[in-house]
């Protein structure tokens, strides 16, 4: 297995929480970039947060192979808040801070501060505020 996933496979696992004992051990893909292995640790972390079921969650390229769509929504929604919160997303939009500058700052993708960015309220409080 570890020799699929680091070989031709190695987009196919982003990472999992596997219990052992009494403890969580949460293992990523070394072979992804360090904010697609942020983003897999912010969304394996809700899922502890969240106090959600599992005996094995695994994180893939496309979705969690463990748990409802429910779970997996909620596990997303916070992973990113906890990696790039709405308060500092409102303040990059209304600072004009370009994307890449939250990029960096943040250690986050463009894919997530896109996200972010465009939920938070401030694009919309802008567009008011100029009327």
């Amino acid at each position: 297995m570890i020799k699929h996933f680091t070989t031709k496979g190695w987009r196919q696992l982003s990472g999992y929480i596997l219990p052992v004992g009494d403890q969580l051990v949460m293992c990523l893909n070394p072979l992804h970039s360090e904010e697609r292995i942020r983003s897999t640790m912010g969304h394996e972390t809700s899922h502890v947060i969240l106090n959600h079921e599992f005996d094995l969650l695994l994180t893939a390229e496309k979705a969690c192979v463990s748990g409802s769509k429910d779970e997996e929504d909620e596990a997303d929604w916070l992973g990113a808040e906890l990696l790039f919160p709405r308060a500092a997303a409102r303040r990059a939009v209304l600072q004009s801070i370009p994307i890449e500058q939250v990029c960096q700052h943040y250690g986050v993708s463009l894919e997530i501060a896109r996200w972010r960015t465009n939920i938070c309220g401030a694009k919309k409080m802008l567009k008011r505020s100029h009327k």
